[in-house]
Parts: structure tokens; C-alpha cells; sequence
């Protein structure tokens, strides 16, 4: 049998949990963005 490949410790733990905070930055920051550039569009 093939010996299963095992991931270290940079692709295994530090890269997912990047991407994952990074995810939840972006999403939270969208709501943000969205409202900022109504906000400015509205006071023109």
C-alpha cells in the first residue's frame, strides 16, 4: 500500500488558518464597503 502523503507544518496548519482569517476579514469588511460607497454616492 501507498504511504499517505502527510502535509507539514506550514502547509498543514499556517496556510488554512491564513486563509481562513483572511476569508473573514474580507466578508466582514465587505458589508462596510458597500454601505461607505452608498454613503458617498447618496451625498454627491
Amino acid at each position: 500500500m501507498a504511504k499517505a502523503k502527510k502535509f507539514g507544518a506550514f502547509s498543514g496548519v499556517f496556510t488554512p488558518s491564513i486563509l481562513t482569517i483572511l476569508g473573514v476579514i474580507m466578508y466582514m469588511r465587505l458589508g462596510w464597503v458597500v454601505g461607505f460607497k452608498h454613503f458617498v454616492h447618496r451625498n454627491r
